[in-house]
C-alpha cells in the first residue's frame, strides 16, 4: 500500500517540476524578447533623431528614411510591452495575462509574415525610390560653395570620403548639376583619393585620381554584407516568439 501510494506520487511531482521548468522558460525567452525590442526602440530613435548625415543627405525626402524609424520604434515597444506580459503572466501564473499574451503574439506574429513578405515584393521599388531621391538631392542640393544648402554638401563629402565613393552611381551623377553649373567641374574633392594632390582637379577622371565605385553600390554591398546576421537575428527572435506562444499556451491549460 505505502509501495502504491509512493509511486503515485512521482509522477504528479516530475509534472510539477515540468510546469515549473516551462514557467521559467517562459520568463528567460519573454526576457530576450524584451531585451530585443528595447534595441529596436533605440535603433529607431537612432534613425530618426540620431542620422544626421543622412538626413542631409536626402534633404527634404528624408520623411521616408524617418517613417523606417519611426516603425521600428512601434514594433520595439509592442515587442517589449510583450515580453513584459509573457514574464508577468508566467510569474503570477495568471490566465487572463497569457491569454492576452498568446493572442497579441499569434497577432503580431501574423502581421509580421505579411511584411517580410510585403518587403520582400516591393524592395526594388523601395530601392528605386531611394536611389531617384538620393539621385536628386546630388544634382538638386550638392553646392561645393555652400550657397544653397550646406548641410546636404556637408553630408554628402563626409559619405563620400568615409564610403570611398563617388556620387550616387558614379561620378557621372554630377554632370547637369548645380554643383556643375556653379564650379564647372567634373566632379567634387570629395571624390578624390588625395584631395590635396594636383591631379584632383575636378577633370581628371582616372580611377587612380577619383573613386570609381558610387556611394549607392558601396552601401547596398555593405548592407548585403551583414543581411545575413539581421536575418538571422531575425530568425532566432521569431523562434523565441513561436516557442513562448507554444509554452503560453500549456501554462494556460495547466491553469485551468
Amino acid at each position: 500500500m505505502a509501495f502504491s501510494v509512493a509511486s503515485s506520487r512521482v509522477p504528479s511531482s516530475g509534472l510539477h517540476s515540468f510546469y515549473v521548468c516551462l514557467k521559467y522558460m517562459m520568463f528567460f525567452f519573454n526576457s530576450i524578447i524584451f531585451i530585443s525590442g528595447g534595441v529596436l526602440v533605440g535603433l529607431g530613435i537612432w534613425i530618426r533623431y540620431g542620422s544626421g548625415l543622412f538626413a542631409k543627405i536626402l534633404g527634404s525626402h528624408a520623411t521616408h528614411f524617418f517613417n523606417i524609424g519611426y516603425f521600428c520604434i512601434v514594433v520595439g515597444l509592442m515587442l517589449t510591452v510583450l515580453g513584459f506580459l509573457g514574464c508577468l503572466g508566467a510569474i503570477k501564473e495568471s490566465r487572463f495575462l497569457l491569454m492576452t499574451f498568446i493572442m497579441t503574439m499569434m497577432a503580431m506574429f501574423i502581421a509580421k509574415i505579411a511584411a517580410a513578405v510585403l518587403a520582400l515584393a516591393f524592395s526594388q521599388i523601395v530601392e528605386g525610390i531611394l536611389h531617384d531621391k538620393g539621385l536628386i538631392s546630388l544634382k538638386e542640393d550638392y553646392d561645393a560653395e555652400y550657397i544653397k544648402d550646406g548641410s546636404v554638401t556637408l553630408g554628402w563629402d563626409f559619405l563620400m570620403r568615409k564610403l570611398k565613393c563617388c556620387g550616387f552611381n558614379n561620378y557621372t551623377d554630377f554632370s547637369a548639376s548645380q554643383f556643375v553649373n556653379r564650379s564647372g567641374l567634373v566632379y567634387p574633392k570629395a571624390c578624390c583619393w588625395t584631395p590635396a594632390s594636383p591631379a584632383c582637379n575636378g577633370k581628371n577622371v582616372s580611377s587612380a585620381v577619383i573613386f570609381s565605385e558610387g556611394c549607392f553600390k558601396v552601401m547596398r554591398v555593405a548592407l548585403q554584407n551583414h543581411s545575413l546576421v539581421v536575418g538571422a537575428v531575425t530568425a532566432a527572435v521569431t523562434g523565441l516568439e513561436l516557442v513562448s506562444i507554444l509554452i503560453a499556451m500549456v501554462l494556460f491549460v495547466k491553469l485551468g
